[in-house]
């Protein structure tokens, strides 16, 4: 009888509160990364306050172990359709932390999704922001800067 009663309630459960499986997808090529040395920190943001307060929607480090031709490639899938600003770092010393010279300027590379950094200030979020349709899978570039 216990069995029967929980097997329902999983069963309303499940009307009530379907699981939904988000299908968009971003595939991220990454260039000018200028070693194979430690790792590269992808992370993604939804909105121009959580760029400021550095707390992305998703992260991740990879391991440049299928890093070709300075390039490397990434996959994120399973996101919701939104809107998302890609952010990059090439942690080479593998201290999970972007490291900086005296004056605040970056001791290893960055980069951000379809813009090319040309000055030597951070971009807002809207610079290198895009939207991600329902069902799309949507390709962006992060060419790295180091400085």
């Amino acid at each position: 009888m216990k069995a029967v009663i929980i097997k329902c309630l999983c069963q309303t459960v499940l009307l009530v509160f379907p699981l939904f499986a988000y299908s968009q997808t971003i595939d991220i090529t990454i260039t000018n990364i200028r070693s194979a040395k430690g790792q590269i920190y992808v992370s993604l943001f939804t909105n121009a306050e959580e760029f400021k307060t550095e707390k992305p929607v998703w992260e991740r480090f990879y391991d440049k172990s299928t890093l070709q031709n300075n390039t490397f490639r990434v996959t994120v899938s399973d996101l919701k359709a939104d809107t998302y600003g890609v952010v990059v770092h090439d942690d080479e010393n593998g201290n999970g932390k972007m490291d900086y010279k005296f004056l605040g300027m970056p001791t290893e590379g960055f980069g951000f999704s379809d813009y090319i950094v040309k000055l030597l200030k951070r971009p807002a979020f809207k610079d290198f922001s895009f939207q991600l349709k329902e069902n799309e899978t949507k390709e962006v570039t992060v060419e790295m800067k180091y400085l």
